[in-house]
């Protein structure tokens, strides 16, 4: 039977794990919009375009960011819970994400001094650190620089119908090369070269380097089963 002090943080990671859908949605919305594409020339070349005809709005980094620091604040929580059982209080008690196991196990483990010991080592089993349990170290990134601007638009090709002729290379398939509101090449096609190309875009992450690239929406849901999974591991009597 799931503890009852631990309520209130599935509660939180179900709230949030809800919002992502609706987060989902707006991104949707605005990609539909604002997602543009013509051919060009680059001589010898013939090109496909791309740009936005606006930045990512606000509301929707606001959003994700919201998601990301409430999946996060439910780890510190569930410290904190742990630290209550064992009779403590909870100040300087913190989930530890560090930024390698040397770092870990010096000021990682001073933040869950205060809990039993079986919790501190189910904890560390976790490897929560870069190189160990790089989607938890990515959650602690990404929430540190949530008010920084970590969302990126990419463009991608689905497929290519009838090409023949020539070739055509697609130039922004590669981490680190994002969409702006300035045209920009994305597929080069040689002289001769005809086809029909499908393409998609996606909102991602532009940091850090262990989601860079990878799509929001498809992120957030692997961080909020990942910190039901934690919680889990303390929910049982």
């Amino acid at each position: 039977m799931p503890r009852d002090d631990l309520r209130e943080l599935r509660e939180r990671v179900e709230y949030c794990r809800n919002e992502i859908p609706r987060l989902a949605s707006a991104l949707k919305a605005y990609s539909d919009q604002h997602f543009q594409l013509r051919e060009a020339m680059h001589p010898p070349h013939r090109a496909v375009e791309a740009r936005l005809a606006a930045q990512i709005p606000v509301h929707c980094r606001e959003h994700a960011g919201q998601i990301i620091n409430g999946l996060r604040a439910c780890l510190d929580g569930l410290a904190c819970r742990l630290a209550e059982r064992n009779g403590q209080t909870t100040d300087q008690v913190y989930f530890p994400v560090s930024k390698d196991l040397k770092s870990f196990g010096s000021d990682g483990r001073k933040k869950i001094k205060k809990l039993h010991q079986d919790d501190q080592d189910k904890i560390a089993a976790l490897s929560p650190f870069r190189g160990g349990d790089d989607l938890l170290f990515a959650l602690h990134e990404v929430d540190k620089k949530r008010k920084h601007n970590i969302l990126a638009a990419s463009a991608g090709m689905n497929a290519g119908q009838g090409l023949s002729n020539g070739y055509a290379d697609f130039t922004l398939g590669m981490p680190g090369k994002q969409l702006t509101t300035d045209w920009q090449p994305i597929m080069l096609m040689g002289p001769g070269t005809h086809g029909r190309f499908n393409f998609s875009f996606d909102i991602v992450f532009s940091e850090p380097q262990e989601i860079a690239g990878r799509r929001v929406v498809d992120v957030l849901g692997q961080f909020s089963g990942r910190v039901s999974d934690i919680i889990g591991l303390f929910d049982s009597p």
